[in-house]
């Protein structure tokens, strides 16, 4: 296993919360520790972005703060009356399940119920019940701050990225396809491949554009731009597979108009992926027209595959430009600084 320098860095942070929160609850006496602990290393554990602990301390806050409230009021006035406090558990854990089971928000419902039975099972003692969440405070606050001065990693940097690199994979598909010193057959096992970690790369863009909505709240079209350049990168993949996986055979690989465009597509690809990474606002590229003008359509009846790949070319070359102008957008806004600073 190769060195990881953001999983260094993501330990230290842990390591350096740790004794943070050893050294404040020592030197203040803070009776019942280990919820500080638990609630840092909950947080920084799973979570490496700035947006991602924003997010996962949000719900721990607000699912703990809602069931400590209801579990003081049942406590205070029924902390001796076993049934009604088994009542007023499985009361509070029906509506915690109801509305957050299955949800983005589940975290905080099993976090809630959690609290309710630590809460409202054999302790019946406001003093505990008070204590619980300014020791889970304390956790955060030692956690956000460490995450948001410690060498911070922000999700809104890292969307663009796994955007450039899911470009990478449709870029790797193409050279493969206009490697000629390959075979269809490699280039379909090379195809599945590469559709794996494209997908991979899809489902973290996800993760990261949910938790770089905290990171840009002063600019909110920042995700849904995101989400708009996703769309089209995934109309271009899907007719990029149709090409290489399905139609591909050395007939085709061997067409010269068919070779231009798909090399013309390739670096345009590659155009878009550099600018994401360089994270600037360079002159868009110019796209040629794709197929069009190059075969005549009136010579060909409409059974004949070129028409086809004709119209194949054609909604790639809108796709490419739709995802260019979208690409714009977002780097103008990154480049503007709307995101916590």
């Amino acid at each position: 296993m190769g060195f990881d320098s953001q999983k260094l860095l993501r330990s230290m942070r842990l390591s350096l919360a740790y004794l943070i929160i050893f050294w404040i609850t020592t030197y203040l006496v803070i009776p019942e520790p280990g919820w500080c602990y638990v609630t840092a290393l909950s947080v920084l554990f799973e979570y490496s972005t700035v947006g991602g602990v924003l997010t996962k301390s949000f719900l721990r806050i607000t699912a703990t703060l809602s069931a400590v409230v209801y579990s003081i009021v049942i406590v205070y006035f029924f902390a001796n009356i076993a049934i009604l406090n088994l009542i007023a558990l499985i009361g509070g854990i029906f509506i915690y399940a109801y509305f957050f089971m299955g949800s983005k928000f589940q975290y905080g419902g099993f976090l809630g119920n959690l609290t309710l039975v630590m809460m409202l099972i054999n302790y019946n003692n406001l003093d505990v019940v008070v204590l619980r969440p300014f020791n889970i405070i304390i956790g955060l606050i030692i956690a956000l701050s460490l995450m948001r001065y410690f060498y911070p990693q922000y999700a809104r940097d890292l969307v663009i990225k796994t955007q450039a690199d899911m470009l990478l994979q449709l870029i790797n598909i193409l050279n493969d396809f206009l490697n000629k010193s390959k075979s269809v057959q490699a280039i379909k096992d090379n195809f599945l491949v590469h559709e794996n970690k494209f997908l991979t790369d899809l489902t973290n863009f996800n993760r990261f554009n949910d938790e770089a909505r905290f990171e840009t709240r002063k600019a909110p079209s920042f995700t849904s731009k995101n989400m708009s350049a996703l769309g089209y990168t995934k109309r271009i993949y899907h007719l990029v597979s149709v090409l290489v996986f399905h139609l591909a055979n050395e007939e085709l690989r061997s067409h010269a108009i068919i070779d231009d465009n798909i090399t013309q597509v390739r670096d345009y690809l590659s155009i878009l992926r550099v600018r994401l990474l360089n994270v600037a606002l360079t002159a868009p590229p110019q796209l040629a027209p794709l197929v069009l003008n190059k075969i005549q359509k009136d010579s060909l009846k409409e059974e004949d595959p070129e028409v086809f790949l004709d119209i194949m070319f054609v909604e790639l070359g809108k796709e490419l430009w739709e995802l260019n102008k979208i690409i714009d957008d977002v780097l103008l806004i990154r480049s503007n600084k709307y995101c916590l600073t």
